[in-house]
């Protein structure tokens, strides 16, 4: 019986102790094959007492006698991250899992070798052979790490571009909810600092509208990219105020073709915007100043023209001006001849005035000849013109003729100097005040001559026979004689006007019949003659 009754009993321990076996076996399996390090501590020393093959790798130990001499603050540097000794810090840590039955936390050890490496720690309080022991479960982390430092610096200088950024920088989720935006965003909107803060779309939506000088066409082209979530897009936008942006948007997609959001770019152009204005300003200007030089040089090219056929013309009426005195000239010579015999004194005075005359219509003329010449040249000579030196010789040149009529010649001119062709200017002035004195039979002729800032006046006054009103308009024209009797080609004023215009004058005259007239050259002021006498006025 006592056999019969211990073979059962025999029989369940050895079913216990083969389950226990088996259960051993297994947890030594997962121990050794835990890709954490699994470690035993055990008090009062809290001493490593066991260590999986995981923690004999992570720490660099030969075996596990090598690794089980070590306490875990002697697996740390002295101090921890946060400054506290790593001896202290982690009798704290043994204590907190005992009371509390666990400890999570982040450590910082170190191998045999004497590099330090981040881990993860989980202190389990339990039991082994009735003991109160802490099995410690540690992982490397030094990718995580490694990653979050990565990541960081990426978070850091992607926030350092942003908010450097010259444009404002808006970006919004799937849903079109602002997830993120940059200072400058905020600066160029004129948005508060506590209305950014919220990211509330819509109330910053309204806040952009309200500046937009078009905020329908806004609102379309944003539901637009909304709808068409692949398309990038960039455009411009004019705020009231006169403000330009310049607006870019693009999806945000990963590499796997997921849509994650759009970002916006606003740049403000403003300045960009008012020079092309300018430009396209300076670019019509210079156009129409082009389309006016053209026009001008079509006038000029028909004026030269007109003057090719002035030339034609005045040639066939200069020629018989000029045969007209020579044969006057002819005739009085050959009367001459018969009248020196019978001394007839009285006729040969009579010859010898026609001669005078005629020679002076022959010698007037040639000048008119080669005044045309000039007119017309291809280049024209320019040089610095004495004016009062000038119309002293001009004034010398009439003086005997004013004297003969008993005429009051008077010439009132300042020193003035003036830049121009020399040559065709004296003729224009002699021109004028020819006519004054031969047009001029009782009382004067005044010749003043003044300057102003940047002009020359020069006016000749005379109380000669004066000009009919309706003549007026036409007395600079060519071949125009008021009295188609007198003597004399017309071409006098009509040439005195021509060079005075050419060398950059005008020429008016005020006169009415029988009452006199007055006549007025203006003419420029060459730079540096201004500028000599803003001196001299300053000094």
């Amino acid at each position: 019986m006592k056999n019969a009754k211990g073979t059962p009993r025999r029989a369940a321990e050895q079913r216990t102790e083969a389950a226990l076996r088996a259960s051993e076996g297994k947890y030594r399996a997962l121990y050794e094959s835990s890709r954490d390090a699994i470690m035993i501590l055990e008090p009062p020393t809290w001493q490593f007492t066991a260590g999986n093959r995981t923690a004999l790798e992570m720490f660099g130990a030969k075996n596990e006698r090598e690794f089980t001499s070590k306490k875990p603050y002697e697996l740390s540097p002295e101090y921890q991250p946060d400054g506290k000794p790593s001896s202290a810090k982690a009798l704290n840590m043994i204590n907190l899992a005992m009371k509390k039955g666990s400890n999570f936390f982040e450590w910082t050890h170190r191998r045999l070798n004497g590099r330090d490496f981040p881990a993860t720690v989980l202190l389990t309080k339990t039991e082994i052979g009735g003991k109160k022991v802490l099995q410690a479960t540690v992982r490397d982390i030094s990718e995580i790490k490694q990653a979050e430092t990565t990541l960081l610096f990426k978070n850091a200088l992607l926030n350092a571009q942003s908010e450097t950024s010259i444009d404002g920088i808006l970006v919004v989720d799937a849903d079109g909810k602002v997830v993120s935006l940059n200072k400058r965003f905020g600066e160029m909107w004129g948005i508060l600092p506590r209305i950014l803060e919220t990211k509330d779309d819509q109330k910053l939506l309204n806040h952009i509208l309200k500046q937009l000088r078009y905020p329908e066409e806004f609102l379309r082209k944003v539901r637009y990219l909304y709808g068409n979530k692949n398309e990038k897009s960039r455009d411009g936008i004019e705020l009231k105020g006169g403000r330009f942006f310049d607006r870019y948007s693009s999806p945000l997609i990963d590499d796997t073709g997921r849509y994650w959001g759009r970002i916006w770019y606003f740049r403000d152009v403003t300045e960009q915007e008012k020079i092309k204005e300018l430009m396209k300003s300076y670019a019509a200007r210079l156009e129409s100043e082009v389309r006016a030089r053209t026009k001008d040089l079509a006038k000029e090219r028909k004026r030269l023209e007109k003057f090719s056929i002035m030339k034609d013309e005045f040639i066939r009426n200069i020629s018989h001006e000029l045969k007209t005195p020579l044969s006057v000239i002819l005739g009085s010579l050959m009367e001459l001849k018969e009248t020196i015999p019978i001394r007839k004194e009285k006729e040969l005075l009579n010859l010898f005035e026609k001669l005078e005359r005629n020679t002076d219509r022959l010698s007037h003329s040639v000048e008119q000849i080669i005044t045309i010449s000039l007119i017309t040249a291809e280049q024209i000579k320019t040089e610095r013109i004495y004016l009062k030196e000038t119309i002293d010789e001009i004034y010398r040149k009439h003086l005997p003729l004013a004297n003969t009529k008993g005429l009051n010649f008077k010439v009132d001119a300042e020193p003035v100097v003036v830049t121009g062709n020399a040559a065709l200017i004296q003729l224009a002035i002699d021109n004028i005040i020819g006519n004054a004195v031969k047009f001029t039979n009782t009382g004067g002729v005044r010749v003043r001559l003044r300057a102003s800032d940047d002009t020359v006046s020069i006016a000749v006054t005379d109380t000669g026979i004066g000009i009919r009103q309706a003549d007026l308009k036409r007395l600079f024209d060519r071949f125009f004689k008021g009295d188609p009797t007198m003597p004399g080609t017309g071409m006098g004023l009509y040439i005195a006007k021509e060079i005075i215009e050419q060398e950059g004058g005008k020429i008016s005259v005020e006169s009415k019949s029988r009452h006199g007239s007055t006549f007025e050259i203006t003419l420029p002021r060459s730079i540096e003659e201004v500028a000599k006498s803003t001196d001299t006025k300053g000094k």
